[in-house]
């Protein structure tokens, strides 16, 4: 008997629907198979079938272009009939131009008669053109974007979900290169340019995404611009969530999004890697372990190379400004002028320090601003040396170590050679045994409590509390007042803790400080301490106890871990302290 069609209607419950229940009709003929539920018809030809087996009590047909499909057992009369239809699809998938005609099983009882529902025929001597789309172009896209979010939350593949085509997984690596172009147009607006030279670094991940979903496709050649278009659409919808999420902290939460750069960076990679992982293997219905072990792996090697392979997705760039607005060149301490005029810079800053004054007690200033890539450092030792002058009457005992490219003619650069050359040269004037140093230290700082000297490219040493110990120690210097501005400082109070020394550290010893903006006048720390508390009050001690809840309060409202700030006060030093205030006129 020559073979027309066979069809093949059941009902599915709630949970294999994702929904309510529906009748579902199966048609197959010469020319493939055509499959309708409410709402949605899929059609695909026998090329494009890729295997169909037993699979767990009913049959699995695995496409080349489209999520598998399962049916159930329900929707067979029994197994002998289940066999029948396997036996007849397979022989269409052969290319046989006739089954016996027990091939076709009972219809479900109460279902709609074949003819109700027909399938169009199926060509069967070239793959089928796409479908048209329906609903016109914004429905055919809602259903793309519906589908990519879908990926991306890590849901299963459809039948229902649209199939492959070359020009959606070219749309969706174009929407995934525009969206951080995007975000960057919207931060700087037309006072931008497109960065030509990032065009390489931010295609980066795109080619990434395809060369992984390539290399999955070696364990099911068939499934290759499946996998392309899911892979490129997942990128994208994982690219939009991101972005959104930073416009979000940008808007509302901007000071604290800095503290979540780290999961910022890693969440995306992660998260694509396993969505990718998700789709393909969740579309991988044929019994197969060691080929799901082995996509899983790429796409887990994916993530790992987005994570530490370092690139820019930065296209839109700030104009630079005008040639009247611009600002001078910075100097470069490299350079043979500065690099050799820096031992008589600090030799003419030595010579500068002046006599101590008679009749009193007098106080000598040194600050060391150590980190030459951030102006908050230069700026917070230029107001304090500003502030002593004014409240203690400091002038000509005051002596600043900086590492900027600004101060490179005038001041001396921030080393452990030019720090003992100054306490040395401040020794040499000032009463050792009654007069009071004072030594604050601003910089980045490290978790083992080292206190950050950096001016590239010179290759500076870091100070740590025992070399600081020792160089104070050495100076002969009784009186001392040490206040260290960085990270994790408080690894310097127990260094330096003396009978005749006060400590004071911005932070606990496993605590960061706050407030280093190139931007920024001062620090946290500093902004509390010297420019609120210690203008109102003449006791260094009470001046911190006064800064401690300003600086809570800061970091609180803006969502920072608490520093928590240290004080040490020596025995003789308290007692000091009580006897040491500022002259009642400015000195001569």
């Amino acid at each position: 008997m020559e073979f027309s069609s066979i069809t093949l209607r059941y009902e599915t419950d709630a949970a294999e629907q994702q929904g309510p229940a529906a009748t579902v009709t199966l048609e197959i003929d010469a020319g493939g198979l055509c499959l309708r539920r409410p709402g949605h018809e899929f059609r695909a030809g026998w090329e494009q079938v890729a295997r169909i087996e037993l699979d767990a009590g009913g049959l699995a047909i695995e496409f080349t272009h489209a999520p598998p499909l399962q049916l159930p057992a329900q929707a067979f009369a029994g197994e002998a009939a289940r066999a029948e239809w396997l036996a007849a699809a397979t022989a269409l998938r052969d290319g046989a131009a006739a089954v016996p005609p027990t091939a076709a099983p009972a219809a479900v009882p109460g279902a709609p008669a074949a003819s109700a529902l027909p399938c169009a025929p199926i060509a069967a001597a070239s793959a089928p053109a796409p479908r048209p789309l329906r609903g016109g172009a914004l429905r055919a896209l809602a259903r793309d974007v519906l589908y990519a979010l879908r990926l991306a939350l890590f849901l299963a593949p459809r039948p229902a979900d649209p199939p492959p085509h070359p020009a959606r997984v070219v749309a969706a690596l174009l929407v995934s290169f525009a969206i951080p172009l995007l975000f960057d147009f919207a931060h700087y607006g037309l006072a931008g340019r497109f960065a030509w030279e990032s065009s390489s670094s931010a295609t980066f991940p795109a080619a990434l995404v395809l060369v992984t979903a390539c290399a999955c496709a070696l364990a099911v050649p068939a499934r290759s611009l499946w996998l392309l278009q899911a892979f490129a659409l997942a990128a994208a919808a994982v690219d939009a969530l991101i972005y959104t999420l930073l416009a979000v902290l940008m808007a509302g939460f901007s000071r604290q999004a800095a503290s979540w750069a780290p999961i910022v960076h890693y969440l995306p990679a992660l998260w694509l890697g396993l969505a990718c992982a998700r789709a393909a293997t969740a579309g991988q219905r044929t019994p197969g372990g060691g080929r799901n072990l082995y996509v899983v792996l790429c796409c887990a090697a994916m993530a790992t190379v987005l994570t530490l392979v370092p690139y820019v997705r930065d296209l839109w760039y700030p104009l630079p400004p005008r040639a009247e607005n611009r600002p001078a060149p910075r100097a470069y301490v490299g350079a043979e002028e500065h690099f050799y005029a820096q031992p008589a810079v600090l030799a003419r800053e030595l010579a500068a320090l002046q006599p101590r004054w008679a009749g009193r007690a007098n106080l000598y200033f040194i600050g060391v601003a150590g980190y030459a890539q951030q102006d908050v450092f230069m700026r917070e030792v230029q107001s304090v040396e500003a502030l002593f002058a004014e409240r203690w009457h400091s002038q000509g005992h005051t002596l600043k170590l900086v590492n900027n490219p600004a101060t490179l003619s005038d001041i001396p650069i921030a080393t452990v050679t030019s720090l003992r050359a100054a306490l040395a040269r401040t020794a040499e004037l000032m009463d050792k045994e009654h007069d009071l140093l004072f030594l604050f230290m601003t910089s980045h700082g490290s978790e083992d409590h080292h206190f950050v000297l950096e001016f590239p490219p010179l290759r500076l040493q870091g100070l740590n509390p025992k070399t600081l110990r020792e160089l104070l120690d050495q100076s002969g210097i009784r009186h001392r007042v040490v206040v260290v501005s960085a990270c994790y400082s408080g690894g310097f109070v127990d260094a330096l803790r003396d009978p005749d020394t006060l400590v004071i550290a911005a932070s606990a010893p496993d605590k960061n400080s706050f407030g280093c903006s190139n931007t920024a006048d001062w620090t946290y720390f500093g902004k509390a301490y010297f420019d609120e508390a210690l203008r109102s009050v003449a006791s260094f001690a009470e001046a911190f106890e006064k800064a401690l809840p300003l600086i809570a309060e800061r970091e609180k409202s803006e969502g920072y871990t608490p520093s928590d700030p240290r004080m040490d006060v020596g025995a003789n030093m308290a007692q000091y302290l009580d006897q040491f205030r500022p002259p009642p006129a400015r000195a001569p």
